[in-house]
């Protein structure tokens, strides 16, 4: 993350089409992060394509696939760094098979990668229905058109 002093959040849109709000990535990383009792330190976001993603899940974990989130974390003391990569093309399918609005998904998809980025994991059916309720917890409070998911 080269060039993001802490404090700092960096966001990178790279789909040619589909689009998220700077603006609400930052107040989403401001909301999230803090309540979960971390600071931020530099945080950079992205938004990709299946392209991009299916790259970077074969770097890095092996798999052959597209996913809809990737977090990386860097923190190494103190302030939280790290990465969150949202493929918006997932977002947009996955959207109408949630019952939500494609703007909710790809908000779901950021504080899910931002919880990760906090330190919570979901490996276990019990941590990811934990996961799933700060998720939504936190999505009831961003924004008043969440709808919950039953995923």
């Amino acid at each position: 993350m080269i060039g993001i002093r802490p404090g700092e959040v960096a966001v990178r849109v790279q789909h040619r089409c589909l689009r998220f709000s700077r603006h609400e990535t930052f107040r989403i990383v401001h909301a999230v992060l803090p309540s979960e009792g971390v600071y931020v330190g530099s945080i950079s976001v992205a938004y990709v394509d299946d392209r991009r993603m299916r790259s970077l899940n074969a770097r890095y974990l092996d798999h052959r696939w597209t996913t809809d989130v990737l977090a990386f974390s860097y923190t190494t003391s103190g302030a939280v760094d790290g990465e969150v990569v949202v493929n918006l093309d997932q977002a947009r399918r996955q959207a109408p098979h949630f019952g939500v609005r494609y703007g909710d998904e790809v908000r779901r998809l950021l504080v899910h990668g931002l919880l990760h980025l906090a330190g919570h994991v979901d490996d276990t059916p019990s941590r990811r229905d934990r996961m799933r309720r700060r998720e939504d917890r936190y999505l009831a409070s961003l924004t008043t058109r969440h709808a919950r998911t039953n995923r």
